[in-house]
């Protein structure tokens, strides 16, 4: 009987030259990637057709005799197709009793642990305040009529307790927000990490409507809850683990888009081992089964759902410091994730924090981007790694590197065809301190754009969360982000940003503002762009890593406008360099790279 690697028979792209399996460093002690025979790799092509036409008698046909097919093969892969989580449910986030008091009582935040920065005249003035108190983690989603919802878990007293879960909904493009739900809390246990979920198929459906809360406790119970989008009325199920504990650290969920039946993924690390698990898809959400180790202890997980089954999973090595992606044909069918493939090598701790989004195309002809942070030097770039329509993995390259560059975040609406990904990240101009700013830069299918700042200039961001980002219609971005010191959430919307930076208009810039130059790393000319609002002195120098100058590209005054300076390389080595703008009170640095 022949027998095959299923990602390599259905998806012969994702190998490339440039790139390796999985280094032994991070593999599981006794792991073995399962073996499809040919019988059974037809069987799972027809149980994927059948679930992206929404034809459920056959679905569970067809499942159970790909359950009694690998009874037959190999017992113990069919053990792996088994009900985790039975869908009881629990009245209370934590299993507590009904009745019992949440500590953070709810009232409003009034000694804040550090004083966000007050401006006058802002740079960009529109951040919304959402959430006045202490915030330990955030999630955003958009729901297919195009209200806004964000989990935030925190509390309005300012403690440093994380016993409380509120989420907020804006209908209006996030001009209004209302706090939606304060319904859960846990007396008994600290919340560690949320995602929030709308599962509610895509625009323009009419399935139901359901939004789904996961949360992970500190002490490694990983559960969900789950209401009806008419009217917060939670119900909690358990995915992995139990009251008393559980091997969960962290975790990721996505997932498909049919008009009924949503499935959600959950890839998450168990006791350093990488696991999946999937939600039973009439369950809406409260049934869990099928999971499945990936082989590989890591840390730093993302998972994103494709078009037609196409899953992807990228994490960081435990023990080294490679950058994993994972692709899965088959919505996470637990005999279905193939070998690992290593995008980066690298020492420990020198990538981190990566992301996965993929296009709505079907596999193969869908785009996937990775971003992750990579060490240079002191500080940390964003690099980006491709995987064009139809192709293989490309080589890594910068996606920013601008002084401190980091925690990415990307996002793919639930439209077919999409290609378009907005992302944010997190810059800041002196390591990781403030200011701290949130930037913005989109794929357009073909490219990404050079970023601008989405938030105001101030202290006001932390250093030690990921942004969130989110598309309410197709053309309007929109972020949300925790204040520095875990203090406050804020949220923006990309119509708000003035028209002289997001449309490229010939108006008179608002601010002062320093671009990255482009292309960067560049051999050996670059441009670099600036603004300056009113009538200044402009001085645009280069220097090395010493700090001696090297060029002076601009010393004299200038009309206010927008500049765009030629900088050519030719006789200076290879390396890194910042060039420094200072115009009247305005002062910014960035840097570049010289590659030859």
């Amino acid at each position: 009987m022949k027998q095959f690697i299923i990602v390599f028979t259905f998806f012969s792209f994702f190998a490339s030259s440039q790139l390796s399996q999985a280094q032994s460093s991070d593999m599981v002690t006794g792991h073995e990637t399962i073996m499809v025979p040919e019988s059974i790799q037809s069987l799972l092509h027809q149980i994927q057709l059948a679930e992206n036409n929404e034809d459920w008698n056959s679905y569970y046909q067809l499942r159970e005799q790909l359950i009694q097919a690998w009874q037959q093969v190999n017992p113990e892969v069919a053990k792996l197709y088994r009900t985790v989580s039975d869908g009881t449910p629990d009245a209370t986030a934590d299993g507590a009793l009904i009745g019992t008091q949440r500590k953070d009582n709810g009232e409003a935040f009034q000694n804040l642990l550090e004083e966000p920065l007050i401006q006058e005249n802002p740079l960009w003035g529109d951040d919304k305040m959402i959430f006045n108190g202490r915030a330990s983690d955030i999630s955003m989603d958009i729901a297919r009529n195009g209200d806004i919802y964000i989990a935030v878990v925190g509390s309005y007293a300012g403690a440093a307790t994380r016993d409380s879960v509120y989420v907020f909904k804006s209908t209006d493009g996030g001009e209004n927000w209302t706090e939606w739900s304060r319904d859960v809390y846990a007396s008994t246990q600290t919340f560690k990490q949320v995602e929030l979920m709308l599962f509610d198929g895509f625009p323009g459906s009419s399935g139901d409507s359901y939004l789904l809360l996961f949360y992970l406790f500190d002490n490694g119970w990983l559960r969900v809850g789950r209401t009806e989008i008419s009217t917060p009325s939670f119900s909690y199920y358990t995915m992995v683990g139990e009251a008393g504990g559980g091997p969960v650290t962290q975790f990721s969920v996505d997932r498909n888009y049919p008009a009924s039946n949503y499935r959600a993924v959950c890839l998450y690390d168990s006791s350093n081992v990488i696991k999946s698990i999937r939600s039973e898809p009439s369950s809406n959400g409260t049934v869990w089964q099928d999971a499945v180790s990936l082989g590989l202890v890591g840390r730093d997980l993302d998972l994103c759902y494709g078009l037609n089954g196409a899953t992807y999973a990228t994490f960081n090595g435990f023990s080294s410091g490679n950058l994993y992606v994972f692709e899965n044909p088959n919505t996470a069918d637990p005999s279905s994730w193939g070998s690992s493939t290593t995008l980066v090598t690298g020492a420990t701790d020198t990538t981190r924090h990566g992301q996965v989004i993929a296009s709505r195309d079907a596999a193969p002809n869908n785009i996937v981007a990775v971003l992750f942070e990579k060490q240079s030097g002191t500080t940390f770039d964003i690099y980006q790694i491709m995987r064009p329509s139809g192709g293989a993995w490309g080589t890594m390259s910068v996606w920013v590197s601008t002084l401190e560059a980091k925690w990415p975040a990307l996002y793919s609406r639930k439209v077919n065809g999409n290609q378009v990904f907005p992302g944010v990240f997190e810059q800041s101009e002196n390591e990781n301190f403030p200011p701290r700013t949130i930037r913005y830069k989109a794929y357009d299918g073909t490219n990404w754009s050079t970023s601008i700042q989405v938030s105001d200039a101030s202290s006001d961001v932390t250093g030690l969360l990921k942004p969130e980002v989110a598309d309410i219609d197709g053309s309007t971005p929109v972020f949300a982000f925790v204040g520095g010191n875990y203090i406050n959430v804020y949220f923006d919307n990309f119509s708000w940003v003035p028209t002289d930076v997001n449309d490229g208009s010939n108006s008179l810039p608002e601010i002062f503002s320093l671009e990255q130059n482009y292309p960067n790393p560049f051999n050996p000319s670059t441009s670099i762009q600036f603004r300056i609002p009113e009538n200044s002195f402009v001085s645009l120098k280069i220097y090395n890593v010493l700090g001696k100058e090297v060029s002076t590209l601009m010393n004299e005054e200038k009309n206010a406008g927008t500049y765009e300076v030629n900088f050519n390389a030719s006789a200076l080595s290879s390396g890194v360099y910042f060039y420094k703008l200072e115009a009247g009170n305005f002062v910014q640095t960035r840097k570049m790279v010289l590659m030859k």
